[in-house]
């Protein structure tokens, strides 16, 4: 999930899922009840990733509570679904195999830098394969962006435990 125009990820890989409508809203609900009294919620904290882009560090529940429950409600959500289809729809043209290292992948962000380029994807199935084969590739998440980039960025095939620090 995004917000600012693609320049905050509010659901980094490494957050847990979405909690908050587990019980079916009532924390969404506390936490708006919280705003609305002028009662403190908590800070949020952001890591800056790079000169532009942010992701939120603490914080990633209020946030999606805020903005789910916000809606909640809402009477039409043929734009949202068009766009959730579209995104859903590139990614099984792209990719001809389905693997667990795509659930939690940024997609929406992935679809709006890549969509508009040509993928050929049985030549992305043998690239996939050839990676996931190579023992060498410690994050496998990282192989889908690093085909769509165009193979060039291989920090993305190392896991951020791994990575060098500066």
């Amino acid at each position: 999930m995004f917000g600012l125009s693609g320049k905050l990820t509010i659901q980094p890989e490494y957050q847990r899922n979405y909690i908050y409508a587990s019980d079916g809203g009532k924390r969404e609900v506390a936490v708006i009840e919280s705003i609305l009294k002028g009662y403190p919620i908590g800070l949020i904290y952001f890591n800056q990733v790079s000169e532009n882009n942010l992701e939120v560090l603490d914080g990633q529940q209020r946030i999606i509570g805020n903005y789910m429950s916000s809606h909640r409600n809402d009477k039409n959500i043929t734009e949202l679904k068009k766009y959730f289809s579209s995104v859903i729809d590139w990614v099984s043209t792209v990719f001809i195999d389905v693997e667990n290292e795509m659930r939690g992948l940024e997609w929406g962000r992935l679809y709006e830098s890549c969509h508009k380029k040509s993928y050929n994807p049985k030549k992305i199935s043998e690239e996939l394969h050839k990676l996931y084969g190579d023992p060498y590739v410690k994050s496998r998440k990282g192989i889908f962006e690093f085909i769509l980039g165009g193979s060039t960025d291989t920090k993305l095939l190392v896991s951020r435990t791994q990575k060098k620090l500066p």
